[in-house]
């Protein structure tokens, strides 16, 4: 719902807010996020993850000594693992064509978030 600004005085008197005033724009997505089906995701890292990962070969020693160069192979299964909780019929084939290569930086972000808040 938006409010209509009246005066000067609404906006001193401290009645209008920054939510109603941005509540008709756009939500962007933050480094956090990536876009998946059409809805803006924060990857998740849990056990169940964790299985999908070592189903597909990745074994939690490979995550531990996992670098700043991260194979395209890697990070297409660590953001299709992130997105198991929310998407369990996502495949590794949808999600490797889900993203374009201008949105790689941003995945790299959302995976890094991701995985730095594991545990916090």
């Amino acid at each position: 719902m938006t409010e209509i600004i009246n005066s000067a005085t609404d906006i001193h008197a401290g009645t209008i807010t920054a939510e109603a005033i941005t509540a008709d724009l756009p939500i962007k997505p933050t480094a956090k996020t990536v876009n998946f089906r059409g809805k803006e995701v924060t990857l998740k890292y849990t056990l169940l993850s964790l299985q999908r990962l070592e189903e597909q070969g990745v074994s939690l020693q490979d995550l531990e000594s996992m670098s700043e160069n991260v194979s395209v192979t890697m990070l297409i299964k660590m953001v299709w693992a992130g997105l198991c909780l929310e998407f369990r019929d996502a495949t590794l084939d949808e999600v490797a064509g889900a993203f374009d290569i201008t949105e790689i930086s941003q995945v790299s972000e959302a995976l890094s978030y991701a995985l730095n808040s594991v545990g916090k």
